[in-house]
């Protein structure tokens, strides 16, 4: 039983200076002075006399202060100091933590065309970025993908999934999450019907396209779509150029392997049209993207050429960039001038379950060159015609 009544709390006064101390038992006391009346706890831990404070009376009452010393007394017992600082809960990375460290791991030997893939697939995720990385759910990554559904990126959904699949995968060797709530959603989105893109093989709609170029504002784009028609190379292959590839000279664009689909380098033979158009492109320094952005230090956004066709009047459903390389294709196959493997060894397009593919070096060289000229000239025809 505690000491103290509730009416000695109530009269307890202060004497001269000194504070005034009443006690309860067991360590509990009321300090007492002119302006307050304070509840104090005295116990020992960890071998050391210690004093904490509870509250103030009245608003603390004598049986809420009993109290209080009660649960203290048995935290205590259990080799817990209360007075001790709570340490702040752990919280996991967010999303956009781990993202950048799955980054900095998976993708820093990656041709910069994949990186960009990388980038965009997971920067649908957005809606994930702020959460703790192990407070993600199934269904919250669920609705991010439906998200990326409603607004019609059918074609991107399985590979947002799979790259934040790879996301969880880094946090859990890091020992930031225990389970990747992504996999869960294998084989439950729906599945995306591929379409060849579209592309323009009648002659004269070619020739339409070729003067609808010529007339573009953009200068660089301009440029750029011209070089398209004149070497063939996949766009993502162009925005990427620098200028070390090119040896004007030897009339010979040297793309490494890491940009290309198929990872292996791709020599690309220009004709007379694109060295002079190049020729007069090239600082002098001969460093940079061969077609810079607006922003220093960038190549043309992906989204270029496609935004300059629809421009022009060809939207996504009568061509695309790409598409042009289906052009060329086409016009030259039915030219029946030109070895069939020939174009396809301009194209980049490669068997890998052909043996031949390995070992023959020559790659239709010479033939190549022959083609990519008469390509140019006949080109310039069509536009002239």
């Amino acid at each position: 039983m505690g000491k103290l009544t509730d009416q000695q709390c109530r009269g307890a006064k202060a004497t001269g200076t000194k504070r005034t101390k009443l006690s309860d038992g067991e360590g509990l006391q009321l300090w007492v002075s002119h302006h307050s009346k304070t509840w104090r706890l005295a116990y020992r831990f960890d071998g050391r006399q210690r004093m904490t404070t509870l509250g103030t009376y009245p608003a603390m009452t004598l049986a809420k202060a009993r109290l209080a010393a009660a649960e203290w007394r048995v935290a205590v017992a259990k080799g817990i100091d209360p007075a001790a600082p709570v340490a702040a809960p752990v919280t996991a990375p967010t999303f956009r933590a781990m993202l950048a460290e799955a980054e900095r791991m998976l993708m820093a030997d990656k041709a910069p065309k994949t990186q960009e893939k990388w980038r965009w697939h997971t920067g649908q995720l957005a809606t994930l970025f702020d959460k703790p990385i192990d407070t993600i759910t199934v269904q919250m990554i669920d609705a991010a993908l439906q998200d990326m559904a409603r607004r019609g990126l059918h074609a991107s959904i399985r590979r947002a999934r799979a790259d934040a699949s790879r996301v969880f995968r880094v946090a859990i060797r890091l020992g930031h999450c225990t389970s990747d709530p992504a996999v869960a959603l294998v084989g439950l989105l729906p599945s995306h019907r591929v379409t060849h893109r579209p592309a323009l093989t009648d002659p004269q709609e070619v020739a339409g396209l070729l003067r609808a170029i010529a007339g573009y504002h953009g200068w660089t784009v301009q440029t750029g779509l011209r070089l398209l028609f004149w070497t063939l190379v996949r766009p993502g292959e162009l925005r990427f150029a620098r200028w070390p590839e090119i040896d004007l000279e030897a009339r010979v664009w040297s793309i490494p392997a890491d940009r290309m689909k198929m990872r292996r380098p791709h020599r690309v033979p220009l004709p007379r049209q694109a060295v002079e158009v190049l020729a007069g492109m090239r600082p002098a320094q001969g460093e940079g993207y061969v077609l810079p952005s607006a922003r220093p230090g960038r190549p043309l956004s992906e989204n270029t050429f496609n935004a300059a066709l629809r421009a022009m009047g060809y939207d996504g459903s009568r061509l695309v960039a790409h598409g042009i390389r289906s052009i060329g294709s086409t016009l030259l196959n039915e030219s029946r001038q030109w070895h069939p493997d020939a174009i396809e060894r301009q194209l980049a397009h490669h068997d890998s379950r052909s043996v031949r593919s390995i070992y023959d070096r020559s790659e239709h060289w010479d033939e190549r060159v022959r083609m990519m000229q008469w390509w140019a000239d006949r080109l310039d025809q069509l536009r002239g015609g």
